[in-house]
């Protein structure tokens, strides 16, 4: 039987943090993992503290922009 717990977070921001081992762009490839750590500074120092999660993903498959971000829910 599967228990439901409900996350005490609002927003979760989520980094691609896919790596094609540079045989194409990937986010990995990209500075993600910087802007990913500003944007936990950012959260941190706001109301968002405990309200946000800022975390890494998997492949979102749209590597060939650049560093790719999801955000959910889209609606509060």
């Amino acid at each position: 039987m599967l228990i439901q717990n409900e996350s005490h977070f609002i927003v979760y921001v989520f980094f691609c943090s896919n790596n094609c081992g540079g045989k194409r762009k990937s986010c990995a490839g990209s500075n993600n993992q910087l802007i990913k750590y500003k944007m936990k500074d950012a959260v941190a120092g706001k109301e968002g503290k405990g309200s946000v999660r800022v975390s890494i993903s998997g492949c979102i498959a749209v590597c060939a922009t650049d560093t790719n971000v999801m955000i959910y829910p889209q609606k509060l």
